[in-house]
């Protein structure tokens, strides 16, 4: 027998043991629709996949995993069921999977039976119908149940079982469909008013829903647990290394102003500290931790007063809106920072973008309300917000500070046969070496700084210290947002292993010192050094580093007594140690 263009059901074959007669029993499962063709009573799918037909006698003496028990041609479908579209033939088969509970068949003395369970017939009949080589009969579900339990398989009493269940499951669907059914017919018996008022209802439950939900996001952002300050203290101990001061002051100054009350002000914070310390960092774990609380960054070299050409504090106001996705009391309590606000003190008293920009920002801190314009779903939005309670973040590296600081306790050079000779060098390491002993006040800030004690009373001063070459190391070694962990994981994205020694660590900890750019420099040095190693095995190299056992690439990170970088191939084969030891011999990658 031979068909072509073969709709067909796929089905899986479960055995569940013997009868009482000692013949086998099965149980199979109707699965999916394939289409395909069929040859020699095999059916082979369009990724030419062949099922065997249940009827063929062969699958008796063989276990088939899967079948096929049903097969039309279009031409048949058609004529027998006036069937024609792809869409009613996939309904149709659809229809008989799903009301076909199990297709099995019971081998006794060589005689093959199917048996079908319909689920339109179970329901309505309570019947089974079996059919055989002779035709089709139709017996009670009872009589069915009775005949497989002759036998005292376990197997055969848990598909009795699963009979009852199906049925079970079946009269709960006719049941809720009834229910169905009976709420429309209700639904159509309302009048307008009825159903205007069901509308009115649902709409209000919605909106409950709404609001229960605003209320929820709105109390996690006034009442921060003493539990979750703690776990926001430990998150920047273990990325921010060596500025714990500051670390604490930051989560002083969350906790406080998440508790304040009613005609209590907040307090706001200014991280001062040299180029690369940790400034920005801080304040970017915060928001990244806080997630509940909008934070916006904001470059005070691009402010000016408003009504002049740059960007001024509403512009911040107005992204804060978005990020709270238009929840004005979200983000009337979220996080603004001012990058580079020690650049605002050295303008002269006129000009636009300096001292009247600090100006601008007294009343911000403090304390005011403005009128926002914002675009949330491509639609424009005005809203007054009222900065009372934002908690404001301030970062300055305030250099002119330091210097005049450190002149004035460092000691000149002086004439004379006792006096003091020093080298530009010598005076230079002098300072650095000073800087972490300085303790800068509010006055050396408004004064020194040219920030104006109007401005400076208004912060908590968190300050941050020149971080020295041991706390570089530990930044690269130990802190979970190392530079050189995040360039690591991103080589072992395409088999690249990278090893290093202390020497490595050391070298890009004492260019980063010596440079005075603080973790920004080790950051970069690292980037530097991997960028290259990029280039030689990923972008130029065709892999030819490779090991031939693992298929990856074992590198190996040191430095030579000047402190000059050196990456090389590192051997990871045991198996070939001698061979892979003398091929990476001398495969150095000069950076």
């Amino acid at each position: 027998m031979e068909k072509d263009d073969v709709y067909t059901v796929i089905v899986k074959k479960f055995p569940l043991g013997k009868d009482s007669f000692g013949s086998d029993i099965y149980i199979y499962k109707p699965l999916e629709i394939q289409q395909g063709f069929i040859s020699d009573d095999i059916f082979y799918n369009d990724n030419a996949r062949e099922y065997h037909s249940i009827e063929d006698i062969m699958v008796k003496n063989k276990e088939f995993d899967e079948g096929y028990f049903l097969d039309l041609t279009k031409e048949e479908l058609l004529e027998q069921y006036n069937i024609e579209t792809e869409k009613e033939i996939y309904d149709f088969y659809n229809d008989l999977i799903e009301n076909s509970f199990v297709l099995g068949y019971v081998d006794m003395d060589g005689m093959l039976t199917i048996s079908t369970m319909n689920k339109d017939k179970l329901l309505e009949e309570d019947m089974f119908t079996i059919a055989y080589t002779g035709g089709d009969i139709v017996i009670p579900l009872e009589n069915v149940k009775e005949v497989l339990s002759t036998g005292d398989m376990e197997q055969i009493n848990q598909f009795v079982e699963a009979l009852d269940v199906y049925k079970e499951n079946i009269e709960n669907m006719i049941i809720d469909q009834a229910h169905e059914e009976e709420e429309e017919q209700k639904e159509d018996l309302l009048s307008e008013e009825d159903k205007k008022e069901i509308a009115e209802e649902l709409l209000k439950q919605q909106q409950m829903k709404e609001i229960e939900e605003a209320f929820a996001k709105e109390e996690a952002v006034t009442n921060i647990s003493k539990e979750k300050i703690r776990e926001l203290y430990k998150d920047l101990m273990s990325k921010v290394i060596g500025q714990e001061e500051a670390i604490e002051t930051a989560c002083y100054v969350i906790y406080k102003n998440a508790r304040l009350k009613d005609g209590e002000s907040k307090t706001n914070c200014i991280f001062v500290g040299p180029t690369g310390s940790g400034k920005s960092m801080i304040a970017d774990t915060i928001g990244a931790f806080l997630k509940e609380k909008p934070l916006v960054h904001v470059d005070a070299n691009s402010l000016s007063t408003t009504g002049y050409v740059g960007d001024n504090v509403e512009d911040c106001l107005s992204q804060l809106m978005v990020k709270a996705d238009g929840n004005k009391f979200i983000a009337e309590h979220g996080i603004v920072v001012f990058d580079e606000v020690d650049k605002k003190g050295t303008k002269d008293n006129g000009d636009v973008g300096g001292k009247g920009v600090i100006n601008q920002l007294l009343r911000f801190v403090e304390g005011q309300q403005y009128k926002v314009e914002y675009v949330l779903n491509n639609k424009k939005r005005q809203v007054i917000f009222d900065t009372t309670n934002l908690t404001v973040f301030a970062c300055g590296a305030f250099p002119e500070v330091y210097d005049e600081l450190i002149n004035s306790k460092t000691e000149k050079p002086t004439m004379g046969f006792n006096g003091v000779v020093k080298t530009k060098e010598e005076i230079e390491k002098e300072k650095k070496d000073k800087i972490n002993s300085i303790d800068i006040s509010h006055e050396d800030l408004a004064t020194k700084g040219k920030m104006g004690p109007e401005f400076t009373g208004r912060f908590i001063i968190a300050p941050l210290h020149r971080l020295t070459k041991d706390t570089l190391k530990d930044i690269i070694t130990t802190s979970k947002a190392s530079p050189l962990t995040r360039e690591i994981k991103l080589l072992e994205e395409d088999d690249i292993v990278f090893y290093n020694d202390d020497k490595f660590v050391e070298s890009i900890a004492s260019k980063a010192y010596d440079e005075g750019t603080g973790g920004r420099g080790v950051k970069n040095s690292i980037e530097k050094v991997f960028k290259k190693i990029v280039k030689k095995t990923v972008l130029t190299m065709d892999d030819q580093y490779a090991d031939e056992e693992t298929g990856k690439t074992y590198l190996y990170g040191t430095a030579d007594d000047e402190g000059n970088i050196i990456v090389k191939t590192k051997d990871g084969n045991n198996i070939l140690e001698d061979e892979v030891k003398e091929k990476s011999k001398g495969k150095v990658l000069k950076l």
